[in-house]
């Protein structure tokens, strides 16, 4: 059975950089539990390691939040 795609794939080449997010359907929580985030991020270290991937930041979240900064001059200096 063929399924339509959400979405074309994107473009990959070398050197690229991707955000990468997942939500839970419907505002449902992502994870179980932290037993189950934990297992995530074991996952997560598995395949970047395989494919020789770099994970520059993350952020585990229990349900979807939205945060706004003043500017990204502001975001530079909390992370100097």
């Amino acid at each position: 059975m063929n399924l339509p795609m959400a979405r074309q794939l994107r473009f990959e080449y070398p050197g690229a950089v991707y955000h990468v997010m997942a939500r839970g359907d419907g505002g449902k929580r992502v994870f179980i539990d932290d037993k189950d985030a934990r297992g995530f991020l074991f996952r997560l270290g598995r395949v970047c390691q395989k494919n020789g991937w770099r994970v520059y930041a993350w952020v585990l979240m229990p349900q979807p939040q939205r945060t706004h900064a003043g500017s990204a001059s502001y975001g530079n200096r909390l992370t100097s």
